[in-house]
């Protein structure tokens, strides 16, 4: 059986905490951002083709941006909407009928290892929903606020062990992807990843350790640290 996989990339993000500026077309180390992201399923050979999301207006220059730098299995481009869900909906409209999987990762994250594609894929094979992540670094708090004083307080110290920061990839079987987000929908639901939704819609989500290497830019000071990860795998290789 050819067990068909696609890639939905949102790409929209509009890059608040970088000035304003579209993160996703920034260059890192001379190559945009969105292109270092789409290079890595570019070259699995597990991947059957890619769904870009963009901002509103974009779709040309990321149709322009892949075909300079040679990102061949673009199926289509789209615009995104409002919110990230509404991005990964619209890019699920336009899903080949016979997609088997589907694999979500930001466009902000370009240091992702092909190794992690091909696990994520083999665990949707095994269990239909499997996300990313690292565990915490530091101690995590939940905290309380009084709705008074607004003094903030303590409320529970949960054991690190217990806690996941979760990541993309995220990787699910087609047809439950597509029902959680039709379900979400039809109930004004939004949530805070796709893994959510997926877990609203009663299907047990699978997790499998992601990297650290494995940042989303979101400010400058992750654009340098992305910069100084590529400058040492280069130096490993050498």
């Amino acid at each position: 059986m050819n067990f068909k996989v696609f890639a939905i990339i949102p790409s929209a993000g509009m890059g608040r905490r970088l000035g304003g500026v579209k993160k996703n077309y920034l260059e890192l180390l001379g190559k945009p951002i969105l292109t270092r992201t789409l290079a890595i399923f570019e070259a699995s050979p597990l991947i059957t083709g890619i769904i870009v999301v963009t901002a509103k207006g974009d779709t040309d220059l990321v149709t322009a941006l892949c075909k300079e730098h040679k990102i061949k299995k673009i199926t289509e481009v789209v615009e995104g909407g409002a919110e990230r869900q509404d991005s990964v909906f619209a890019a699920l409209k336009v899903l080949p009928s016979d997609a088997n999987a589907v694999i979500i990762h930001d466009g902000a994250r370009p240091l992702l290892s092909p190794s992690m594609v091909e696990e994520v894929i083999s665990g949707v094979r095994k269990s239909k929903a499997v996300i990313t992540g690292v565990q915490p670094k530091d101690t995590i708090k939940k905290i309380s606020v009084d709705e008074l004083s607004e003094v903030v307080t303590v409320s529970e110290t949960p054991k690190r062990e217990f806690l996941i920061s979760v990541q993309t990839p995220q990787g699910f079987d087609a047809e439950i992807l597509k029902d959680a987000y039709e379900k979400a929908k039809e109930d004004e639901f939004i949530g805070t990843d796709c893994s959510s939704l997926v877990e609203r819609a009663g299907h047990k989500v699978i997790v499998i350790p992601g990297s650290y290497e494995n940042i989303k830019i979101t400010t400058p000071e992750d654009l340098r640290l992305a910069e100084s990860i590529i400058v040492s795998r280069e130096v490993d290789l050498a």
